[in-house]
């Protein structure tokens, strides 16, 4: 993950370091096209990291113990810091900070 992450960045360094040089070059077309097509790859990227990321995890709820996956929409609009998500447990029912494990 850290090396797709990674390869993320660079395409986002790279997007944008283009658009700046065309941009000075006034070819606004040419730097506009650039930056759109920058910004589909890293939407595209993301979303699959994302993705990647919310295949590999779980988690434990602190109140009753039961290890268990949030939907996809609750595991992406949870608060958390980086080792644990504020989730609903679905047996208990508690909202609290869960521990984040790999499946």
């Amino acid at each position: 993950m850290w090396v797709y992450a990674a390869m993320l960045f660079l395409i986002e360094i790279i997007g944008i370091y283009g658009t700046v040089l065309m941009a000075k070059q006034e070819k606004a077309f040419a730097a506009s096209l650039t930056f759109a097509i920058m910004m589909i790859l890293i939407i595209i990227g993301g979303t699959l990291l994302t993705l990647m990321y919310y295949r590999n995890v779980a988690y434990i709820c602190p109140n009753c113990g039961r290890k268990f996956v949030p939907k996809l929409k609750q595991f992406f609009w949870a608060a958390h810091t980086p080792k644990f998500r504020r989730l609903r447990c679905p047996e208990c029912h508690k909202k609290s900070y869960c521990l984040e494990v790999s499946r």
